[in-house]
């Protein structure tokens, strides 16, 4: 049987507007979509797209949401975890940095003293670290022992 032959622009046409089709559970699905559809004023295919579209998009915004609190929670512990510290020689509060990987408790103390590490203003010993990735940018405050850990939105 020979093909059927259509005009260029329904061709055209079918290029530009695929068409996405299923096929329902069972009647009461069917019966479900037929509802919901006649309520919200609109036709089947608007319907299924709409409720496509929105469960998309707030199923991306939740992972997304998740994912940052994930980040925020992983940076703190992190820092609480791996960090170096090490004492200002100037006013001898604790000052946080990224983990050496020689004894660093040796090397705070040999550092503080022969080398006077201190805070760049000693006046304001709150320390912030600006940690990003792909997805998410968070601002890490530490003073006196305690950690904050919040997010930036860029």
């Amino acid at each position: 049987m020979p093909k059927r032959h259509y005009p260029p622009a329904k061709r055209r046409y079918e290029q530009r507007h695929p068409t996405v089709s299923f096929r329902c559970q069972d009647r009461e699905e069917y019966e479900f979509i037929s509802e919901m559809a006649k309520r919200h004023g609109m036709s089947k295919a608007q319907y299924v797209k709409q409720a496509l579209y929105k469960g998309i998009k707030e199923c991306d915004r939740a992972y997304w949401k998740g994912y940052r609190q994930g980040f925020l929670s992983g940076v703190k512990q992190a820092y609480q975890r791996f960090a170096f510290f090490y004492i200002c020689s100037r006013c001898g509060e604790l000052i946080i940095a990224p983990r050496s990987s020689e004894p660093y408790i040796e090397a705070s103390a040999y550092l503080t003293k022969t080398r006077g590490w201190h805070h760049k203003d000693c006046n304001n010993p709150i320390q912030r670290f600006r940690i990003a990735d792909e997805h998410a940018t968070v601002l890490l405050t530490h003073y006196a022992n305690e950690f904050t850990v919040e997010p930036l939105n860029e």
